[in-house]
C-alpha cells in the first residue's frame, strides 16, 4: 500500500534577479568601431557549431545508482527501521493487523470444526484479535491518507535524485503535513485514482471496525438475526466490497494494461496478494447473511484473507527497504 504516489511536488523559487532597465545615455563614439567581415564569421561561427555536439546524454555521463538486489532487500528489512516514514509504519501496522485477523480465523476453524474445542481461553483470544484486527486496518486507512499527503514532499536533491526517487515527508520534518490545502486536495489527489481507492479501502475499515464492534459481549442482543445482520453481516459485506473494489483499482494501476498481468513485478504481487484477501473477506461476509451455518467454509475463507493480506504486507515492507540503505 502504498501503495499511492499521486505527483511529484515540484517548487520554485521566484527569482531575485531584476534586470536594470533604466536609460542609458546614448553613446556617439564610434572611434573603436571595426567592420566585420559577414561571410567569413559565418563561416566560422558554422564551423564552430559542426564542431560541437548539439547535446549532451546525461544518462551517459553520470553513473546510475545500484538497486539492491532481493537478498540485501531482504536482509534490510530485518536490520534497518526507518519508523519516520509513514509508507513504512504502513506495511507494519497492515501486517500487524493481518496477523491478528488469521489468529482470529485459526481459533474460528479450529471450534468449527471440533465444537468440544471450545473454551474460555479460546474465546478471550478470538475477542481480542478481532478487535485487534479491526482497529489496526482501520489505522491503516488514515495512515494510508498521511502517506499520499506527503508523497514527494521532501526537498529533492537534483544533483543525486531522478524523477523516480523516492521522497516522503518524514513525521516530524518541516516538509511534514497533516492535511494539505483545499486547493492541493481539489486538484491534486481527489482526481487521483490511487487516492480514491484509499478512500474506498477508508471506508471498509470503518465498516469492519462497526462489526467488531457490535461482535462485542453486551453492545448487540447476538440472538436477535435482525440485529446481527445489521451491525455484524451487513457491514461485513460493505466493508469486504470496499476493500475489494479499493484492491482490484491498485492492481489495474500496477500494470502498464488493465489486461496484461504483471506477474514478475512486486507492486503486482501485492495488488493481487490484497485482492484475493478482499475476495476472502467480502466472501465471509456473503456467507453471513447467506448461509450462517456454514462456519467451517466461512472461517477458511477468513483465513485465507487474512493470510493473503500477510503476504501483501510482507511484499509491501520489501518494496519499501529498496529505498533505505544499510
Amino acid at each position: 500500500m502504498n501503495i499511492s504516489n499521486p505527483r511529484r511536488v515540484s517548487y520554485l523559487r521566484a527569482s531575485a534577479y531584476g534586470p536594470d532597465i533604466s536609460v542609458r545615455p546614448r553613446s556617439f563614439n564610434v572611434g573603436n568601431f571595426h567592420s566585420v567581415d559577414f561571410i567569413t564569421f559565418k563561416a566560422a561561427c558554422e564551423a564552430e557549431r559542426a564542431a560541437k555536439p548539439d547535446y549532451v546524454d546525461i544518462e551517459s555521463v553520470i553513473e546510475p545508482i545500484p538497486r539492491p538486489d532481493s537478498r540485501e532487500k531482504i536482509r534490510r528489512m530485518f536490520t534497518v527501521y526507518p519508523y519516520r516514514d509513514m509508507g513504512w509504519l504502513v506495511s507494519i501496522v497492515f501486517m500487524l493487523g493481518s496477523i491478528a485477523f488469521s489468529i482470529n480465523a485459526g481459533v474460528a476453524l479450529l471450534i468449527a470444526k471440533d465444537p468440544s474445542a471450545a473454551s474460555a481461553e479460546k474465546a478471550t483470544v478470538s475477542l481480542v484479535s478481532i478487535s485487534t484486527g479491526s482497529v489496526l486496518f482501520l489505522l491503516v486507512g488514515f495512515m494510508g491518507l498521511l502517506t499520499a499527503f506527503n508523497v514527494d514532499r521532501r526537498v529533492i536533491d537534483l544533483k543525486v535524485d531522478d524523477d523516480g526517487a523516492y521522497k516522503p515527508a518524514l513525521i516530524g520534518s518541516s516538509e511534514w503535513v497533516w492535511w494539505p490545502t483545499w486547493l492541493e486536495l481539489r486538484t491534486v489527489y481527489l482526481p487521483n485514482l490511487a487516492f480514491r481507492a484509499g478512500l474506498v479501502q477508508l471506508v471498509g475499515g470503518i465498516a469492519f471496525t462497526v462489526t467488531a464492534v457490535a461482535g462485542l459481549p453486551g453492545v448487540i442482543d447476538l440472538t436477535d438475526p435482525s440485529k446481527i445482520l445489521t451491525f455484524i453481516s451487513a457491514p461485513q459485506v460493505i466493508g469486504g466490497s470496499m476493500f475489494l473494489c479499493a484492491s482490484l483499482i491498485l492492481l489495474f494501476l500496477a500494470q502498464d494494461k488493465w489486461y496484461r498481468p504483471k506477474p514478475l513485478d512486486a507492486s503486482w504481487q501485492n495488488g493481487i496478494w490484497n485482492t484475493i484477501g478482499a475476495i476472502g473477506f467480502f466472501t465471509v461476509g456473503l456467507i453471513s447473511v447467506l448461509a450462517p451455518a456454514q462456519a467451517v467454509a466461512s472461517a477458511s475463507l477468513f483465513l485465507l484473507g487474512g493470510g493473503s493480506f500477510f503476504i501483501g504486507s510482507l511484499i509491501q515492507w520489501y518494496m519499501i527497504m529498496e529505498h533505505y540503505p544499510s
